[in-house]
């Protein structure tokens, strides 16, 4: 079954026109990345309700996905094609880095510290985002 917020839920979100994309879930809260209002806005399903948002840096986020550190995300600007690690809480960055041009970040996942990244027209690609020195 197909569950879909409120009508009036979604016309008066400021993250209505993306809430179907750029999706994780935490905790039973669903956290969607908004690029007409550049914030990651929790949600609570049950009430479709904001419980609140983290304003990102950029000008148009796309892709999310969860940090190793507690509190923490990975969110992509596909305008000025960077991906930074910010904290929920404040909006703190702790790390940030560029794809290589032309790549627009359109997706992201993580796992074992591996960063996968997609964009609408080419292959995927990948960072190891351990910070653990190579040499």
């Amino acid at each position: 079954m197909i569950r879909r917020p409120p009508r009036s839920t979604l016309s008066s979100s400021s993250a209505a026109s993306d809430v179907y994309k750029r999706q994780e879930w935490k905790d039973g809260l669903l956290y969607v990345a908004s690029p007409p209002s550049q914030y990651i806005h929790v949600m609570d399903t049950k009430s479709w309700s904001e419980i609140s948002r983290t304003k990102v840096p950029g000008y148009r986020v796309h892709g999310i996905a969860w940090a190793e550190e507690d509190g923490n995300i990975w969110a992509a600007d596909t305008a000025m094609g960077i991906v930074t690690r910010i904290r929920l809480s404040d909006g703190r960055v702790y790390d940030s880095f560029r794809v290589p041009h032309p790549v627009q970040v359109h997706g992201m996942t993580i796992r074992d510290n591996v960063l996968w990244y997609c964009d609408d027209r080419r292959p995927i690609g990948y960072l190891d985002v351990s910070m653990e020195p190579d040499f």
